[in-house]
């Protein structure tokens, strides 16, 4: 039966995280952002250390792209998100998408990525859908773009995911992949959470609550279909 599948994308689709690497990227040619390096070291210590959330600590390096209007943010967004899709990938993942678009299934990204690298990616690797963080982008330029309501990372996810099963955006069965410990709760929401590529936590807890556990650098593209608790190549 036809359902939908979920996918994280930092780690889990892309080789590497995206968010910093687009900041550093977008900003590589501006001293004064260099300038304020140190200053938000000091705030993703604070930020380790838990006293920035990940919403505050997004809207810091989000403040550093208040040089650029809108447009030019999004279309940097746009341009960077099609290098990953052409170069960032894990080898496996265009694969499994096919497999689940030929099985019927609606495809979403569900991340913590800001819309502006989000949604053109989904778009072009053809899903369907994406669940991620918004941006507020304010008339007053002064005040440069800000996180709408909360960073969509962890338990805010699966609630945003969760809403949408709720409101039949979404539907069962369901398939998460996720390569993080801060997917637990979604994947476990899943009729089928898969651990892709897990982190070492991951990998632990995916063995304890019987998760898939897959590798996506291998370019198979078998979608996983049960919660085995056991590895799968792809």
């Amino acid at each position: 039966m036809a359902g939908t599948a979920i996918f994280d994308l930092d780690r889990t689709l892309t080789r590497k995280p995206t968010w910093m690497r687009f900041v550093f990227r977008f900003n590589r040619h501006r001293p004064l952002f260099w300038a304020q390096a140190p200053w938000l070291a000091v705030c993703a210590g604070a930020h380790k250390l838990g006293l920035i959330d990940r919403t505050g600590i997004k809207n810091r390096f989000l403040a550093t792209l208040g040089w650029a209007d809108r447009d030019r943010v999004e279309t940097a967004g746009r341009a960077f998100a099609e290098r990953e899709a052409e170069t960032g990938l894990r080898a496996g993942v265009k694969a499994l998408i096919e497999r689940h678009r030929e099985d019927g299934d609606r495809l979403y990204l569900a991340t913590a990525a800001s819309d502006f690298i989000a949604t053109p990616l989904s778009d072009m690797l053809g899903l369907d859908g994406v669940i991620c963080t918004q941006t507020d982008w304010p008339e007053d330029r002064k005040r440069g773009p800000r996180v709408a309501g909360r960073n969509c990372y962890g338990p805010e996810k699966a609630r945003r995911v969760n809403e949408a099963l709720e409101d039949a955006q979404v539907s069962r069965p369901m398939t998460v992949y996720s390569d993080h410990v801060s997917d637990l709760q979604l994947l476990l929401l899943a009729d089928t959470g898969v651990a892709a590529n897990p982190s070492a936590k991951l990998h632990r807890q995916a063995r304890q609550h019987g998760l898939v556990i897959m590798n996506l650098d291998l370019n198979e593209g078998a979608p996983a279909t049960s919660r085995a608790g056991r590895e799968v190549s792809n």
